[in-house]
């Protein structure tokens, strides 16, 4: 395989994939679903709404005109009518239906919807029942849904609690149907109506226009090719010298890719690439990195997944059981918590879908890539962040992806007792001992010698390693820990890249921003003799506040602390603070931890009152983490506040990162329509928006505290690549708070990162900031925030800001 055939393999895994899902929506009569009827469906009902309304309203209007079937839909909104008639068409817009057959199976959506409604507002009791039955097929097919709810309507009309209901009669459903169709006709132009057959056997047909079906034939034809599966490359990426030229280059077959990602044009052909030219070189840098496959992590992930072993993100092949039937004679309670434990099982097994199909991904191009040597093409985001343009296998991919890769050039380790030191330390880490002393993580790799050898030996066998937090990169380590004890140490040649993680990124920036001495030392900004830990931090205050709550006698405070509050408790709401997390995700976060921890330990200490429990709980861990981050707190108002001026203004905000890349936020607003109907048969992935010129004031503010902190960490780390290509590091796996590369140069690495830090840093970057508003504004802006006693250059002792 050379690159001139995998670029075209790229083209065609692209064309495939896209003709898969048009086949995919023609198969099961959803051809709205297909990226064609997405784009009719957004285009064209917003008209076809107003048109029904008018109609209708001509009707109510004139009564004397009133079809006999129209006071059947009355009660229905324009919107849905309009909607459950155009999906029902454009479902089969390929296919030649008889005029009679696509009027009926119109009215029947419609009549099934009025059904339902008519069932809510008479007999809610039944109903709600109903609409539970209908929830377990909300990822099952419209007619599912609709024979689940009918099961209850006619179950209930047998047992005479209500009237059984009249279906709608062949004519009134012709009626309705034929009505709409000609209301699509007229108003879309997409279908025409024939007469097909012969002499006396002739029949009215409907069917897509000839120009409809030239428009989707050229549609598939452009956007199949604009979606390649990105793969990496064999030769090495060519160099952005532009932003609209490198990475992958000039290819035939390959749309172009630009190096700054963003939908935004106008802003992108305002950019001086002269200014952003420390961004383009170390981006190039990173993108020059070799890399191959490690062939034997890949092989036991390979056995892993053939065998069903849930290992690490592994997850099971095969769904989790429902729990039994209950008896039919159950009382409400039973009942009740039996359909919450589906619940929560169902949910888990649509999770665990889209797992396997990522895993699936991963090992399909960790078997493609297998023996040989190739890069990955980078490009940034808007704000500046560094990203692999290919996914699935990629240095910033999950553990399991990781743990595939090696980089293709070694080097030798000839002092095992420093060179070989971050590999025992990135060991550590992986296995989850990353909370200690560096030398405590090196001694703890020693101290394993036997459980790792072992694991080197026969990892199928010795299974030791599965219970590392991270098990796969940890299996990585193994083997190179292995290989390097029985080549004896010096002369080793090493290739697996050893990473160095940083303390809650976010806080660390916000607490230089405001020179906050408390966030810096809880984050490893300032030098410690053993690394502070915030989630630890956090997590022991809501202990203490979960105890004084338990002494006042709650009992959901007491059965909390029985089932355990910890650092992993508030890590994923702790370190989203910065980057806009909200009560309400915070409790999204906890939820996802409680459901884990009881799914592992087969607990459910709270049962039915699981979401108050919850609810209590966030409280618990938002109120504590304000306590804790005062002044971060402070640092992101100020941001939004001065946001919001510009905001008022109808302005976007605009800032300079320190490497000169000029990032501009600007969120438009969007009427987002979306229609629900009664039975769920919503504008799936095809809502459609209609388009302003106006900002959102609101995502403006919000927007700003995590972006302006991306801007910065992305500044971070592009001169950090630049430092370590002028002292030779030529090997580099860069994710946003996490920087890898060879052992024997990760002393070194680590130097360089906080010399970058320091140096970033060291001026006032919110007067700076402040500064480049007042530029694009006449209006006041707020005073800065208070400033702490934190020196940003105290961060060049701190051995644990990247550990």
């Amino acid at each position: 395989m050379d690159q001139l055939e995998l670029n075209l393999e790229m083209v065609e895994q692209g064309v495939a994939r896209y003709r898969s899902k048009v086949q995919s929506a023609r198969d099961r009569n959803k051809e709205s679903e297909a990226p064609y009827g997405q784009r009719l469906m957004r285009s064209q009902l917003p008209e076809l709404i107003r048109e029904v309304d008018k109609r209708i309203e001509y009707h109510r209007k004139n009564p004397h005109a009133v079809p006999f079937w129209m006071p059947l839909i009355w009660r229905l909104k324009p919107e849905v009518i309009a909607m459950l008639a155009f999906k029902a068409t454009l479902d089969n817009i390929s296919i030649k239906r008889t005029l009679l057959a696509a009027s009926i199976n119109i009215a029947s959506r419609i009549e099934d919807e009025v059904r339902y409604i008519h069932l809510r507002d008479n007999h809610p009791d039944i109903f709600r029942y109903a609409e539970k039955d209908v929830e377990k097929y909300a990822h099952k097919s419209y007619q599912r849904k609709v024979e689940a709810f009918k099961r209850h309507d006619m179950g209930e009309a047998k047992k005479g609690n209500i009237d059984r209901w009249r279906t709608w009669t062949r004519k009134e459903k012709v009626g309705i149907g034929t009505w709409l169709l000609e209301v699509i006709r007229t108003t879309t132009h997409m279908i025409q109506f024939k007469m097909v057959g012969e002499r006396q056997k002739t029949t009215m047909h409907v069917t897509v226009t000839d120009e409809l079906f030239q428009w989707i034939a050229e549609y598939n034809q452009h956007h199949e090719v604009l979606a390649p599966m990105w793969l990496p490359t064999l030769n090495a990426p060519q160099e952005w010298t532009s932003i609209w030229k490198g990475g992958y280059g000039d290819v035939d077959g390959l749309p172009p890719t630009t190096l700054v990602k963003s939908f935004d044009m106008e802003h992108l052909r305002s950019i001086d690439f002269n200014d952003m030219k420390p961004v383009a070189d170390a981006v190039n840098h990173i993108q020059d990195t070799k890399w191959t496959v490690n062939d034997r992590v890949l092989d036991v992930a390979r056995w892993a997944w053939e065998n069903d072993r849930e290992i690490g993100e592994m997850c099971r092949r095969s769904d989790y059981e429902l729990p039994p039937p209950i008896p039919e004679d159950a009382d409400t309670d039973t009942r009740r918590e039996n359909s919450r434990k589906c619940g929560i099982i169902h949910n888990l097994n649509l999770t665990l879908r889209s797992q396997r199909l990522h895993i699936l991904k991963t090992l399909w191009m960790g078997d493609k890539f297998a023996g040989k040597h190739f890069h990955f093409p980078h490009q940034i985001d808007f704000r500046g962040r560094i990203y692999p343009i290919p996914y699935f296998l990629s240095p910033q991919g999950t553990d399991l992806a990781k743990s595939l890769l090696l980089f293709s050039e070694s080097e030798t380790i000839w002092k095992p007792e420093t060179e070989a030191r971050w590999l025992a330390i990135h060991g550590a880490n992986c296995f989850g001992n990353d909370k200690i002393t560096l030398d405590e993580r090196v001694a703890w790799i020693h101290s394993r010698k036997k459980e790792i050898h072992e694991v080197y030996s026969d990892p199928k066998t010795n299974d030791w390693w599965t219970e590392a937090d991270d098990p796969w990169q940890f299996l990585a380590f193994c083997f190179e820990w292995g290989d390097l004890l029985a080549h004896g140490g010096r002369g080793f040649k090493t290739r697996l890249p050893c990473a160095m993680d940083a303390s809650n990124n976010g806080i660390q920036l916000l607490s230089l921003l405001g020179r906050d001495e408390i966030g810096g030392a809880a984050t490893n900004v300032t030098s410690t003799d053993v690394p502070a830990d915030l989630y630890s931090f956090v997590s022991d205050r809501v202990n203490e506040l979960l105890l004084a709550d338990a002494k006042d006698g709650d009992h959901v405070a007491t059965a909390w602390l029985k089932f355990g509050v910890d650092r992993k408790t508030t890590k994923r709401p702790v370190m989203v603070k910065p980057y806009g997390g909200t009560r309400f995700s915070c409790k999204d976060y906890i939820s996802e931890w409680y459901g884990e921890k009881c799914l592992h330990n087969n607990l459910d200490p709270f049962g039915r009152e699981s979401s108050v429990a919850l609810g209590y709980l966030s409280g618990l861990v938002w109120k504590a983490m304000n306590e804790c981050l005062q002044r971060p707190n402070r640092v992101m108002k100020w941001l939004q506040d001065t946001v919001r001026v510009l905001g008022h203004e109808q302005k976007p905000v605009i800032w300079t990162t320190p490497m000169g890349f000029k990032v501009r936020q600007r969120y438009l607003n969007t009427n987002i329509k979306r229609i629900m109907t009664a039975l769920g048969e919503k504008v799936m992935h095809i809502r459609y928006r209609e388009e302003t010129d106006t900002l959102d004031k609101n995502r403006q503010a919000n927007g700003i505290s995590p972006n302006f902190v991306h801007s910065l960490d992305a500044s971070v780390a592009q001169q950090t690549a630049l430092y370590a290509k002028e002292q030779g590091i030529g090997s580099l796996a860069m994710v946003h708070d996490s920087f890898a590369t060879h052992s024997t140069n990760s002393e070194k690495l680590g130097v360089l990162l906080r010399k970058s830090t320091a140096e970033i840093f060291s001026p006032d970057l919110l007067l700076k900031f402040q500064d480049e508003i007042k530029s694009q504004t006449e209006k006041e802006l707020p005073d800065l925030p208070p400033y702490g006693s934190l020196d940003p250059l105290e961060v060049l002792g701190s051995e644990y800001f990247f550990a």
